[in-house]
C-alpha cells in the first residue's frame, strides 16, 4: 500500500494511479494492479491520461513516456530538455505540469529548472519545443488542432490572499495565453477579477460560440473569479463577457446551454 499522489480514469475504466517512483494501472472494481511501470527517477510523477485515446502520458524524471493504458507498452519515450545550472553542470528540467492532448499525440508541460517556462511535446517528431513563456503557475490547458491555451500567472503579483480564516480582497490578473502549434504566441489577454475561492480560480473549456449566420467560430470560454469572457480563438477578440456576483467554480455545456456552478 501507498499513498496515491494522482489518479486518473481511463477509457477501459481502468485507474492510473501514480505513488512514489511508480505508475501502476489497477482495476478499480478488485484492487488488482493490471501493470506497473519500472522504477522512475521522479519521487512525485506526474501524469495525463488522454480522454478520447488509451494513451497515458508520464514523466520519469529524466524522460517522457506515451504509453498505451491497457498494457503499460511504452510506445515512445523522449529525453527531458536540459538546462544549464550556474556552475555550469547539466540538468535534466524538472516536470511540475503536464498537460494531454485528447489524442495524446500532443503534451504541454511546465518545466522548472533556472526558471519555469512552458514546452510543448510532438509525439510524431518526438521533439520539445521550449516557448518564450515563462509562468509563475499553470491553471488549465486547452488543445485544437492548431493551437493550444492556457490560463496562467505569469508573473508573482499582490492580489487576494487568505490569512487563517480572514480574506483579503483585492484586484488579481489572470493571464489567457494562445499558442500556434510550433510554440510561437498568437495572443495574450489579461482578466482582472476581485472574488476568489481557494483552489476554484480559473475555469478554461472550449466553446463553438454561435455566429448570426447559423455559423459557429472556435472559441473558449475563460473564468477568473466572478469573471467571464468568450475569446475567439483565431484572433484573441472578446466576443462576450459576464460578470457574476460570485465565483465561478466549475462549467459544463448542456447540449446549446452554458452551465455554471458557484
Amino acid at each position: 500500500p501507498y499513498q496515491a499522489l494522482h489518479i486518473a480514469l481511463t477509457p477501459e475504466d481502468t485507474l492510473m494511479v501514480t505513488g512514489p517512483n511508480r505508475v501502476d494501472c489497477m482495476d478499480y472494481r478488485t484492487g488488482s494492479t493490471l501493470w506497473s511501470s519500472a522504477s522512475l527517477d521522479d519521487a512525485y510523477p506526474l501524469m495525463a491520461v488522454s480522454p478520447s485515446a488509451s494513451l497515458v502520458c508520464y514523466a520519469t524524471g529524466h524522460d517522457l513516456i506515451l504509453a498505451d493504458t491497457a498494457t503499460g507498452n511504452a510506445l515512445h519515450k523522449a529525453p527531458l530538455p536540459t538546462y544549464t545550472d550556474d556552475y555550469g553542470d547539466s540538468h535534466p528540467y524538472d516536470v511540475e505540469g503536464l498537460y494531454s492532448a485528447p489524442d495524446g499525440q500532443r503534451a504541454l508541460l511546465l518545466l522548472a529548472g533556472n526558471d519555469a517556462c512552458i514546452a510543448l511535446w510532438d509525439a510524431k517528431t518526438q521533439e520539445f519545443t521550449l516557448t518564450a513563456e515563462s509562468v509563475h503557475a499553470l491553471h488549465n490547458v486547452v488543445f485544437t488542432d492548431d493551437a493550444i491555451l492556457y490560463t496562467a500567472v505569469q508573473e508573482f503579483r499582490p492580489g487576494n490572499a487568505r490569512i487563517g480564516s480572514a480574506y483579503i480582497y483585492d484586484t488579481s490578473y489572470a493571464d489567457l495565453i494562445c499558442l500556434n502549434s510550433d510554440g510561437t504566441k498568437r495572443w495574450e489577454q489579461q482578466l482582472a477579477y476581485s472574488q476568489f475561492d481557494v483552489g476554484h480560480d480559473y475555469e478554461l473549456m472550449y466553446f463553438p460560440y454561435p455566429r448570426e449566420n447559423g455559423q459557429t467560430a472556435p472559441a473558449v470560454i475563460a473564468t477568473a473569479g466572478e469573471k467571464m469572457a468568450i475569446l475567439d480563438i483565431a484572433s484573441g477578440k472578446i466576443l462576450d463577457r459576464v460578470d457574476f456576483p460570485s465565483v465561478v467554480v466549475e462549467l459544463a455545456l448542456s447540449g446549446d446551454t452554458l452551465l455554471t456552478a458557484h
